[in-house]
């Protein structure tokens, strides 16, 4: 038995209500961190249409936030602030002097609905590989 249908249906809909919001809410936060490194990208690359990609990359991740913030305040009406493994994660990659391949940090920062916590384990371990060479 789940603690929750302990409870009175209200009270379990409260809780599956916070849940859905946190969950949406980190995501938006990466999908900040992932428009930070998108921005960031192109003032880094020095080719003309790389810079187009990166910059074509940084709407994307724009519309991403808009839309996951929009539906957390007009639908859900709470947002969740950040986890704080998420905010490591994020500062990790977005204060890291190296820079050398900042396609490689987009990469790490764990973004969309369909990619599992396991698929975004194995990345970042795959990913933190190739940064440590």
């Amino acid at each position: 038995m789940r603690p929750t249908e302990r409870c009175p249906d209200r009270e379990q809909k409260n809780v599956q209500h916070g849940m859905v919001a946190w969950q949406l809410s980190q995501f938006m936060h990466g999908e900040q961190g992932a428009l930070i490194v998108a921005s960031q990208l192109v003032g880094a690359v020095p080719w003309m249409e790389a810079k187009f990609y990166a910059s074509s990359q940084t709407m994307d991740e724009a519309r991403h936030v808009e839309v996951f913030s929009r539906y957390l305040h007009d639908k859900i009406e709470w947002e969740g602030s950040i986890n704080p493994n998420l905010k490591k994660l994020l500062d990790g990659i977005l204060l890291d002097s190296r820079w050398v391949s900042p396609e490689l940090q987009e990469a790490l920062i764990p973004v969309g609905p369909g990619q599992s916590s396991a698929d975004q384990a194995i990345g970042l371990r795959s990913a933190l590989r190739k940064l440590a060479r």
